[in-house]
């Protein structure tokens, strides 16, 4: 039995009994909870800076819990993300380099074509035309590769005669 006072009532042994209890348990639980709301606050933290553009940002996944299952899986979408996003800089790149070789022709020819005698504005034409053509094309390819990223292929997609296939 606790040493008490004899004189004091049960009701208030049994609730300084109860108050030591919740004072070890709290005092064994803290450690824990706090390295979880620890770890829950530097998840977080990682979030919001990956969410205000710092796309390299990770978040530590060590352990076997569910935060580091969240934070394992927030890793593999951050760099699907920033996979995703440095392609598309690069197409935009790539796409604005393309584009400016035509654009330049067409300026020219476009430019050359009302001062040119009648011999010249026929060749003058069917160059514009190509140069119209290659724009048409690049944008196109753009495009397709957009959608392809984005998972669109709606337009991709084709009917094929399986009977046909299976009779040849």
């Amino acid at each position: 039995p606790l040493p008490v006072p004899p004189d004091w009532p049960a009701g208030l042994v049994l609730g300084l009994l109860l108050l030591m209890m919740f004072v070890a348990v709290a005092g064994g639980a803290y450690p824990v909870v706090r390295r979880l709301t620890r770890r829950l606050e530097l998840l977080k933290q990682g979030v919001e800076a990956f969410g205000a553009g710092a796309l390299h940002q990770r978040v530590a996944s060590d352990g076997r819990d569910e935060v580091a299952a969240v934070a394992a899986s927030f890793n593999r979408a951050a760099a699907r993300i920033e996979a995703l996003v440095k392609s598309n800089q690069s197409l935009l790149a790539n796409a604005s380099h393309e584009l400016r070789s035509p654009l330049a022709r067409l300026k020219m020819a476009v430019t050359m074509l009302d001062d040119a005698p009648p011999a010249m504005q026929a060749g003058l034409k069917r160059e514009i035309d190509t140069n119209i053509a290659e724009l048409d094309a690049l944008v196109e390819g753009v495009l397709l590769s957009s959608r392809l990223d984005a998972g669109v292929v709606h337009d991709l997609a084709e009917t094929v005669d399986l009977a046909g296939v299976a009779a040849e």
